[in-house]
């Protein structure tokens, strides 16, 4: 008989099964004693039926030797995997992979939709990780022949909210007029006019801005790498040429959003963000939805959508065979379209020494009194020490 106890921050029974000579634990998923323990028997009874050999490929086995292999993954994107991991192990602990089925995932997802804290968006991406996993798997010894997430609906899990991704010019406006500093400005600006990622806007340097070519380069410099791995040119806009400008000469160089409290630049701006939104009056809309707006407006210009998907660095595996190289030529004209008629309030200083010697103004993304930027959220430890 399996084994009952509570979680203090769980309203479910958790349960410790005996599959072969080993404890799993696993939440049941039922809030009475009885039904917990009615579920929890029944599923000892299934995993010890469906134990075959000691050869089978379990859960953190199989994510061990995905870690290890995949070498090439960034550290925030291994970060996140391993969070999916534990939302997995926490529910349905370790099981050989040829013993999951539509109905533990579907207990799976029920119990993660009945924590309080969890939304779909967070269930999709943790299946999204298994299915990952299982799809490596295949191929290992022991590992399971098929992926059962392939075939397993998703449509009672509800997805991301799709109604605010990008916004209107007027919005965008608003936006910029409750920057209180100039850098914040340029921030916003670069954002929405460039589609660069937060991460690259935080590591830019003005070694590679090229003010005559009127270019961002990135990826080809180690301390700005992008997520795909792969460098790309980005044209300036005339409202993110203008803006740029505005910085004195003397400020050009090293890093473009510089922590001058630390002297490194900057990884958070979120009591900037959380302040201007307030004040722009535009609720939910995240830093990533300025990267949204530059696709859109970009494509309601006219913009080819491969023209689009070379600017922003997107890329898959099958677009990277299937689509041929996008011309230099062709962006610019892209961004020629994008200026047009696009927040023309917004030009270039009028004077010359305005557009000479700009702002002495210094950067302030934290908005607090130390000026320094908020740490990073460490990695999860290494998977055999997580807590179950």
């Amino acid at each position: 008989m399996a084994e009952l106890y509570k979680r203090s921050r769980s309203p479910y029974f958790q349960a410790r099964l005996r599959i072969g000579d080993k404890i799993e634990r696993v939440s049941t998923g039922q809030r009475t004693r009885g039904e917990a323990q009615t579920w929890a028997d029944n599923e000892e009874a299934k995993r010890n039926f469906l134990i075959v050999n000691a050869e089978d490929l379990t859960l953190i086995e199989a994510s061990e030797k995905f870690f290890a292999e995949r070498t090439d993954l960034k550290p925030t994107t291994v970060a996140l995997y391993k969070g999916n991991l534990v939302n997995i192990l926490r529910i349905l602990g370790d099981f050989p992979m040829k013993t999951l089925d539509e109905d533990r995932l579907g207990h799976y997802v029920q119990s993660r939709k009945d924590m309080r804290t969890t939304r779909g968006p967070a269930i999709r991406k943790d299946l999204a990780f298994l299915s990952t996993l299982y799809t490596h798997a295949r191929h290992w010894p022991g590992g399971p022949k098929t992926n059962p997430l392939k075939e397993f609906s998703r449509k009672g899990i509800p997805d991301s909210k799709k109604d605010k991704t990008w916004l209107r010019p007027q919005e965008f406006e608003r936006l910029l007029s409750v920057c209180r500093h100039e850098y914040q400005r340029l921030f916003v600006t670069l954002a929405v006019h460039t589609g660069l990622r937060k991460s690259e806007l935080f590591k830019l340097r003005w070694d590679q801005i090229d003010m005559d070519e009127r270019l961002i380069t990135i990826g080809n410099i180690d301390v700005n790498e992008t997520k795909s791995g792969k460098s790309r040119m980005v044209p300036l806009s005339d409202v993110a040429f203008d803006t740029l400008r505005r910085t004195p000469r003397a400020q050009r160089e090293g890093w473009v959003f510089l922590n001058r409290a630390t002297g490194k630049p900057y990884t958070t701006l979120k009591k900037f963000w959380l302040r201007a939104r307030r004040d722009a009056k535009l609720t939910g809309v995240k830093i990533h939805h300025m990267r949204h707006t530059f696709a859109s407006w970009n494509a309601m210009r006219g913009v080819r959508e491969k023209v689009i998907q070379d600017m922003l660095g997107h890329s898959t595996s099958s677009m990277t065979h299937r689509y041929a190289h996008t011309s230099i030529d062709e962006l610019f004209a892209a961004a020629k379209v994008f200026s047009a008629n696009t927040l023309g309030a917004h030009r270039a200083p009028d004077s010359a020494e305005e557009q000479e010697e700009g702002t002495e103004e210094s950067v302030d993304f934290s908005e607090g009194k130390d000026g320094a930027a908020l740490p990073a959220k460490a990695a999860d430890p290494q998977i055999h020490n997580l807590v179950l």
